[in-house]
């Protein structure tokens, strides 16, 4: 498929895409859980050169907002979840969660009033997603 149209490595190639050439640089940044859970919910594409001002093809991606040629639609990365080892061994398990598309960069957050979600059904969810980091525990017998 790349071979026939080279314009999508960007897109579809696993090694040079938008999110692999993000995660590659990125990584070093990652030092604890808090970094990490930024690096997740990572979409600065005005400004990120493998972003291409296409804010679906940043790690979190979001549809909603406008590209370069102002088009949107209501799709990209819902949440977002990540666990410790040491939060996750033994009898108490924690998982790190967040629900609705990234806010980080200041994004507004996702809104179905909006122009590429206007026309979505979202019956039994709210018109505004804005959700912070929450935890999910659970204790489980160890057999």
């Amino acid at each position: 498929m790349i071979k026939e149209k080279p314009s999508l490595k960007n897109i579809i190639d696993y090694n040079t895409c938008s999110r692999a050439n993000i995660f590659r640089r990125e990584q070093g940044n990652i030092t604890d859980l808090n970094s990490f859970k930024t690096v997740l919910r990572y979409n600065n594409y005005l400004k990120d050169e493998y972003s291409y001002l296409d804010p679906t093809l940043s790690i979190s991606a979001r549809g909603d907002l406008p590209n370069k040629e102002g088009k949107s639609s209501c799709f990209g990365a819902y949440d977002a979840k990540v666990a410790k080892m040491s939060e996750i061994n033994g009898n108490k398990k924690t998982v790190h969660i967040i629900s609705g598309p990234t806010t980080n960069f200041d994004y507004e957050p996702l809104n179905f009033g909006s122009d590429g979600c206007k026309n979505m059904e979202h019956h039994g969810i709210m018109d505004v997603i804005d959700f912070d980091w929450t935890n999910f525990t659970n204790k489980f017998p160890m057999e």
